[in-house]
């Protein structure tokens, strides 16, 4: 059953955002902790599933570390990939509901813009899955594309449109876990994130990931988000996976205690839809990871094949898309109608 913390932590000034919850199962949450407690899980799921634990996860060895985490992270957004000859970059991402204080902090990977100042962003299928399982509809999605999502003070992209990829499902590890978001303005210009097939990164290559996760160590403990983006890289070494995830949409890299690789780590809560890298390439976004009390553990993520990468070139091909008439076209549905604008 899930292990549910409701406690609010006060992230982002005026945002609060749930804590998350720690599960060995994917779905539901304890049929004893209530209606409230139902809704909260709910809500805490969102961000970063964990696995097979009893605790959350430490991404570096060592809180001295911190700072080269921080670093390698900045190599992954918009500004430092573009500086670097680069295209698009890992961006936070939030969920509101209306009328209501929740919020989850995630993140996701700006993919394709345009003259217009539209363009895409690539992330998870389930924090959305998350806030409408728990009762909301009509929920605002914001983008963050630079510095501390908290104290930067930057004004926050408003999402229109959001549509799941096709086979897309709310925490089903047998089923894809990936959304595109559609912001119409403010986007800067830079060059196309180029994305690779799974098929085409070797075994055991260091795959680097970044994102607006949770972080901290063995010694100290899994820390609250600071709001600014880390980085840590992680062996790809088996395409089999664990905790349940099918092999046919996922993959995963380990981190192991013995390991003495520079910024290594992994993923915890708040990753989830940031990007994971092989040569400067995006080969997956993140979705998944071990919650445990040692260094070791697992970072999951969905992988690209020719069938994701098609859908994706066909959707973000055009600015400002009709929603009914390019998702027709590929055959999806998108989640909703177009959202309620909201600056935060």
């Amino acid at each position: 059953m899930a292990n549910v913390n409701t406690a609010h932590k006060n992230e982002s000034g005026d945002v609060p955002d749930l804590a998350g919850a720690l599960i060995s199962g994917l779905g539901g949450v304890s049929d004893s902790i209530g209606r409230v407690g139902i809704l909260a899980g709910a809500l805490a799921l969102a961000g970063f599933g964990g696995v097979n634990s009893s605790t959350y996860a430490n991404i570096m060895r060592d809180l001295s570390l911190n700072q080269s985490h921080i670093d390698r992270g900045n190599r992954s957004t918009i500004q430092q990939r573009s500086s670097m000859g680069l295209g698009g970059g890992v961006v936070s991402m939030r969920i509101t509901a209306p009328g209501t204080s929740l919020a989850i902090n995630y993140s996701g990977v700006a993919i394709r813009s345009f003259a217009d100042g539209s363009g895409w962003i690539l992330g998870t299928n389930h924090p959305v899955g998350d806030f409408t399982g728990a009762g909301f509809g009509q929920e605002s999605i914001t983008v963050g594309l630079a510095g501390n999502y908290i104290t930067s003070g930057e004004t926050r992209l408003n999402v229109s449109y959001s549509v799941p990829l096709s086979g897309s499902g709310f925490r089903d590890p047998n089923r894809r876990d990936m959304r595109l978001y559609l912001v119409e303005s403010g986007m800067p210009q830079f060059t196309p994130m180029q994305l690779i097939a799974m098929d085409q990164v070797p075994l055991n290559s260091y795959l680097s990931f970044g994102g607006f996760g949770q972080y901290g160590s063995p010694a100290a403990g899994i820390l609250p988000r600071s709001g600014d983006i880390r980085g840590f890289v992680s062996l790809y070494e088996s395409t089999t996976t664990s905790a349940g995830y099918t092999s046919e949409f996922y993959r995963q890299t380990v981190t192991y205690n013995a390991d003495g690789t520079i910024a290594l780590g992994r993923g915890a809560q708040g990753y989830s839809g940031g990007g994971g890298f092989y040569q400067n390439y995006l080969c997956g976004v993140i979705n998944h990871g071990t919650n445990g009390s040692g260094f070791s553990g697992i970072t999951g993520f969905n992988f690209f094949d020719a069938t994701s990468l098609a859908e994706i070139d066909q959707i973000t091909s055009v600015p400002s898309p009709s929603t009914l008439g390019v998702l027709a076209a590929v055959g999806i549905v998108a989640y909703g109608s177009r959202r309620r604008s909201q600056s935060v």
